[in-house]
């Protein structure tokens, strides 16, 4: 016979989460000990150069410290959860938990709201509209006049050795690389949610003790994601195309975090949503750069890093006129008009006039223009130059 004593002391183990609560995952205390690649992590024991220095770093290290090998982020210095392989930082596959995927069927706003002028998720990381007060009527101030190196809370957070202790600092750097499209003057005044920190859209604001505030933006009527770029670089593009424009499958972007390649966790903040190991979307997380012309995506994983640009075309608008640039209806006199044009087809490509001299301007094809090639294969035993390699066969001698 079995006795029950209710005052005996039940002990109830729970095996930790295997997900993140927040894109940098400093919380997760779960059991992964590979990277994305499949490669099993080096305990934390042969990282740290002293078991006091694990513990700060790892406190769940302690009892365990010969076979802790789990991914961990240590003071949030990497973009997502990691490991060490073979003494290279690699990045760990730690998705987000399922309750954390935030359910937008809910937030649908009034009919009117329309992207950009509202937000698709709730943290509001795509949102590139021109609200520019706050929910307390405040004006937002320049993104541009913050000072670069200000230890606002999204700036990488260190911990130097100091007297048998750790010491906090700020690793400072110029504030292009939080923000869309790498470029803080095209954001001018407006509110945003730069870093991984803030719950929504927010901005800097005129006072002593007041610093920041959010900002009220409604939830878009239409809360699905649009598979268009408002911009030529796309850095707000929250669509879900994950294949390059010749049809090649998109890698998952943590495959592509590196300790070499990147400042600190400010590549993560160009990124128009928080990064997981399931997200191989086409994105745009680059520097302002007119070689940058679309969102695009890696191929193949590092240290290849093979990449390619996606056919992600510009979104439509109901509103007529003669000259777009980058997508946009401007307003330009004959004496003000420079763009490239080929009048008459008088010259091989678009064209125009620089100090005197006719100048080749450099325009892509349309990516709907390039033609698949691989649906055109011929049988075997034809052999160039006695076959084509385009529809045209310009080629062909």
């Amino acid at each position: 016979m079995t006795h029950f004593t209710p005052n005996a002391r039940q002990t109830v183990t729970r095996e930790p989460p295997e997900c993140k609560l927040t894109e940098l995952g400093t919380e997760y205390i779960g059991r992964q000990n590979m990277d994305v690649s499949g490669s099993r992590c080096t305990p934390w024991e042969f990282v740290f150069s002293s078991l006091t220095d694990m513990y700060q770093a790892i406190p769940d290290s302690k009892g365990m410290e010969k076979e802790h090998n789990f991914c961990r982020n240590p003071y949030g210095e990497f973009d997502v959860p990691f490991c060490y392989v073979n003494k290279e930082l690699k990045a760990c596959d730690v998705p987000f938990c399922p309750d954390i995927l935030e359910d937008t069927t809910g937030n649908v706003g009034n009919e009117g709201n329309v992207y950009p002028e509202c937000l698709l998720s709730k943290k509001g990381k795509e949102y590139v509209g021109t609200m520019s007060i706050t929910e307390t009527g405040k004006d937002c101030l320049l993104w541009a006049n913050q000072v670069d190196d200000m230890p606002w809370d999204f700036y990488m957070t260190q911990f130097k050795p100091k007297d048998n202790s750790w010491e906090k600092s700020y690793n400072g750097y110029e504030k292009r690389y939080l923000f869309l499209n790498g470029d803080v003057k095209i954001h001018k005044n407006y509110c945003r949610n730069p870093g991984p920190n803030r719950k929504k859209p927010w901005c800097f604001v005129a006072g002593v003790d007041v610093k920041w505030e959010y900002c009220d933006i409604p939830f878009c009527h239409d809360m699905n994601s649009p598979n268009c770029k408002l911009t030529a670089m796309g850095g707000e593009y929250v669509g879900k195309l994950n294949v390059t424009i010749s049809g090649l499958s998109c890698q998952p972007w943590v495959t592509t975090f590196s300790a070499s390649e990147r400042l600190n966790y400010a590549a993560t903040s160009m990124f128009p949503e928080e990064i997981d190991s399931t997200n191989n979307f086409c994105r745009s997380p680059n520097l302002n750069d007119p070689n940058w012309r679309s969102p695009w995506c890696y191929i193949e994983p590092l240290p290849q890093g093979k990449w390619e640009f996606c056919d992600v075309p510009f979104c439509l608008t109901n509103e007529e006129c003669d000259i777009r640039v980058e997508g946009k209806c401007v307003d330009i006199g004959m004496d003000e008009h420079n763009l490239c044009r080929n009048p008459n087809g008088e010259f091989d490509v678009p064209f125009c006039y620089a100090d005197g001299e006719m100048k080749a301007c450099d325009v892509p094809f349309c990516p709907g223009v390039l033609e698949d090639i691989r649906a055109n294969v011929g049988i075997e035993r034809n052999v160039y130059p006695e076959c084509l390699l385009s529809t045209k066969g310009k080629e062909n001698t």
